[in-house]
């Protein structure tokens, strides 16, 4: 072989080597990043985990499980078709559905976590769902902090802002030794509501009136306050739904934000008519037998 023939082998064999080399490094460079990302999404769960550990909500998916049991293929089609609805979704701030016991309010309350669940996975998601049942049996879902607590943990699987802020907040509490105050969960939550911007955030509150009244500061005073502040601070993304029994405490509370209220009426299990009218700028709808289930 000449010297023309060694410097064309030696060349060769250079650029063979070079591009394994970039392989190498491009191959190495994919397994580092998904070894960070495996490590940082490691780290996001066991933050989250702390932040559980931490506020120990009540589990209210046993609520929602249960409720759920209940439907059939067109639950609650009637009212998440309807106006009112769907007026919410776009463009509501507070939505109040009230009636007597055993009117259907918590199987429809159910459908409509489920509708709202449901969109969220299967559009971009755009949106937060958080939800919360009151409950007679069960005294952590009787208050304020019990409310909070689900509502931000919730909120953590859906947003890096609400699991940033709510670890933040871990860690200004002494990384969990301290416990943190009611007030202090719903400056969390109004912090989130604000770094949030426009993006909507539904929440879904049912069966206020099984929140006790007794006391000078009640569990259901509270939790009407909360809903008021929220409600009145007029975060551009918020929608609030609340169901109860149509109790004087909870109507006059929520009275207070005509303005912002659509008011829904549940009578009873089926439903021929649909009428709205508009009084002192509340949308009221009254409902005469109601199909739910």
């Amino acid at each position: 072989m000449g010297d023309k023939g060694i410097v064309e082998a030696l060349e060769r064999l250079d650029r063979i080597t070079g591009e394994e080399l970039r392989t190498v490094v491009a191959q190495t460079h994919v397994d580092v990043s998904q070894m960070l990302t495996h490590q940082g999404a490691k780290q996001q769960e066991e933050s989250l985990e702390r932040c559980w550990e931490w506020l120990s909500p009540p589990d209210v998916s046993i609520n929602h499980g249960f409720a759920c049991s209940f439907h059939h293929a067109r639950t609650g089609r009637w009212f998440l078709e309807g106006g009112a609805f769907t007026g919410w979704k776009s463009e509501g701030s507070l939505l109040w559905i009230h009636g007597k016991p055993g009117s259907g309010k918590t199987i429809l309350c159910s459908a409509i976590i489920e509708d709202l669940l449901h969109l969220r996975a299967m559009e971009e998601p755009t949106f937060m769902v958080a939800y919360f049942y009151c409950s007679f049996q069960d005294s952590a879902k009787q208050t304020l902090r019990g409310l909070l607590s689900s509502t931000l943990i919730q909120l953590c699987s859906q947003s890096y802002i609400c699991r940033d802020l709510v670890l933040g907040s871990y860690l200004k509490h002494d990384k969990g030794t301290k416990r943190p105050t009611d007030e202090s969960l719903a400056q969390c939550l109004s912090e989130v509501l604000v770094r949030s911007g426009s993006k909507s955030m539904f929440l879904i509150l049912d069966a206020l009136d099984e929140c006790p009244t007794s006391g000078t500061s009640s569990s259901r005073r509270q939790v009407l306050q909360f809903i008021r502040e929220i409600v009145s601070s007029r975060y551009p993304g918020l929608r609030v739904c609340v169901t109860s029994r149509p109790e004087e405490d909870i109507g006059n509370a929520l009275k207070t934000l005509a303005s912002k209220l659509t008011r829904s009426r549940i009578i009873s299990g089926r439903q021929s008519r649909i009428t709205r009218r508009r009084r002192t700028g509340v949308k009221l709808l009254r409902t005469r037998s109601l199909t739910l289930l």
